[in-house]
C-alpha cells in the first residue's frame, strides 16, 4: 500500500514496499531517531483524511485496532515503522522545470537560464533533528511582577523612564 502525504512542490509517500517505487525517480527518507521521524510526522496530525490513510497503512501492516488508537498513536507507529525501515518515506520533486534568473537594475540585464539540474542523488538524504527551544518562563510570576509594577507607576523599560523625564522636564 502506498499514501501520499503532500503533493506540491515535492511529493512526500509513505510506502510498505520498494516496489511502489521507480528506482530512478524516488529517494527514500532515513531517519536518525524515531523522534526525529515522529518530529516530520506531527503535522499531518490535524489533517482527517491523511490520518485516515495512515491508520489502513498501519491495518495493511497487520497493526489491528488502528480505528481505536489515538491520532497521537497513530503517528507514533508509523514514525517506528518508518525509522525500522518497515514503512519508506520517498520524496519526489514535481519541478522538472528549470527557473530562469531575473537580474533587475536601472538597465535591463539578459536573462539567464539556470544551470542544468545536478545529477539524482545516489545518498539517501538524513533529516537532521530540529533543536527544541525550551521555554524556562515562569510565567504566572511574570505577570504578577508587571501587574505590580504597574499598580506603583513603576516604568516598564529603560526607553518609557527617559521618555516620561523628557516629557516632565
Amino acid at each position: 500500500m502506498k499514501i501520499t502525504l503532500k503533493s506540491w512542490p515535492e511529493k512526500v509517500e509513505i510506502a510498505d514496499n520498494h516496489d511502489y517505487f521507480n528506482a530512478t525517480d524516488y529517494i527514500p527518507v532515513k531517519f536518525n531517531r524515531t523522534d526525529d521521524a515522529l518530529r516530520w510526522l506531527r503535522p499531518h496530525i490535524a489533517e482527517a483524511l491523511t490520518m485516515k490513510k495512515l491508520r489502513q497503512l498501519l491495518a495493511s501492516e497487520n497493526i489491528s485496532h488502528t480505528e481505536a488508537m489515538s491520532s497521537q498513536q497513530v503517528i507514533q507507529k508509523v514514525a517506528e515503522l518508518i525509522f525500522q525501515g518497515k514503512l519508506i518515506l520517498v520524496k519526489t520533486s514535481l519541478m522538472k522545470i528549470q527557473p530562469v534568473i531575473i537580474e533587475y537594475t536601472k538597465k535591463a540585464a539578459p536573462v539567464e537560464a539556470a544551470p542544468a539540474a545536478p545529477p539524482p542523488q545516489t545518498q539517501e538524504p538524513v533529516i537532521e533533528p530540529e533543536p527544541e527551544e525550551e521555554d524556562n518562563t515562569d510565567h504566572a510570576a511574570q505577570a504578577e511582577t508587571l501587574k505590580s509594577a504597574a499598580e506603583e507607576g513603576a516604568p516598564f523599560c529603560e526607553e518609557c523612564e527617559k521618555a516620561k523625564q523628557q516629557n516632565a522636564a
